[in-house]
């Protein structure tokens, strides 16, 4: 059986005629009717009751058309989902982003999915280090991370959505608090507050000591901004992060500009080579609203301005 003979039955009961069937379907009279015979062989059935006049369905027939149209239809659903999935209009996003990172990524994906309605995003939080693997294993189509200058770039393409100068954040009533900037020679005595090893922002507190001759003591590892902004507002210790980050603190904090620092670049990113229409749609929406990278800098503790800010226009 196949769905060609169904098509058959189906036109022959409407019609109640051979030859009208096989004007329908476009094929000749004698192979419509070859094409039904073999059927009800194959079943071991009659489909039909044939007259000179007339042709009707047996009670077997009817049986088999009622089962058949289901079918059909449900062929029919399955090749129109194959055809959006093709078409890129119904699928799934695959992401890595961390809220507190980057709130904007909130304003990303609502447009993205608001211009993508059958498409459904996945998110997952995972560190910077998993989410380069998930992404060479395919187990990943996006992944928002920060990246330090060490990282591994080989064979990933990549969107910069945000450059910041570091800061340190300390409290009010911290001994580097009236400071308008420090250097990282200045932190010696200080006590730090820190995301785990593997994530993009360790690398990057790492990348700042590296090669220093200052050693940073720390004291508590965490993964949750709101448990790094608690400590420090504290006085467990001090943290240092960019100012987007920093400012989610639900308490008012100090925010010193680090100077001698590289800067703080959050990135999309995502496996080079085909993708489908599902994923560059989501990578060309990051490209437009990335197409200028802000660069912040942290709030002057002294004079109590509001952070400038710098475009820098990426190549």
């Amino acid at each position: 059986m196949d769905i060609r003979q169904i098509e058959f039955v189906d036109a022959v009961a409407r019609h109640g005629n051979f030859t009208r069937a096989a004007d329908e379907l476009h094929v000749a009279q004698p192979a419509v009717s070859a094409a039904i015979r073999h059927l009800e062989d194959e079943l071991g059935v009659r489909l039909f009751e044939r007259t000179s006049r007339h042709v009707a369905l047996t009670d077997a027939g009817k049986a088999f058309l009622s089962h058949a149209r289901r079918v059909m239809a449900e062929l029919t659903e399955l090749s129109d989902a194959m055809r959006e999935f093709s078409q890129g209009s119904r699928g799934v996003l695959r992401t890595s982003w961390w809220h507190q990172t980057d709130p904007q990524m909130v304003s990303y994906l609502s447009d993205y999915t608001t211009k993508n309605p059958g498409v459904d995003v996945s998110i997952v939080e995972w560190s910077t280090s998993e989410s380069l693997a998930g992404l060479r294993r395919g187990e990943l189509d996006l992944a928002m991370v920060a990246l330090p200058d060490s990282i591994d770039l080989t064979g990933l393409g990549h969107t910069v959505i945000r450059r910041e100068r570091y800061a340190l954040v300390v409290t009010e009533d911290h001994r580097l608090a009236d400071r308008d900037s420090v250097q990282v020679d200045d932190l010696a005595e200080e006590r730090f507050i820190v995301t785990r090893p593997g994530t993009g922002l360790r690398s990057c507190f790492d990348f700042v000591f590296a090669g220093r001759d200052v050693v940073p003591r720390i004291v508590v590892e965490t993964n949750a901004l709101s448990a790094m902004l608690a400590l420090v507002a504290d006085g467990a210790g001090s943290a240092i992060l960019p100012p987007t980050m920093a400012r989610q603190a639900p308490k008012a904090l100090r925010l010193v500009t680090l100077v001698d620092a590289p800067d703080f670049v959050l990135a999309v990113l995502w496996l080079e080579g085909a993708h489908t229409q599902i994923v560059q749609r989501a990578i060309d929406l990051v490209g437009r609203r990335s197409g200028a990278s802000v660069v912040l800098e942290p709030r002057s503790p002294r004079r109590r301005r509001t952070a400038s800010t710098r475009i820098r226009r990426r190549a």
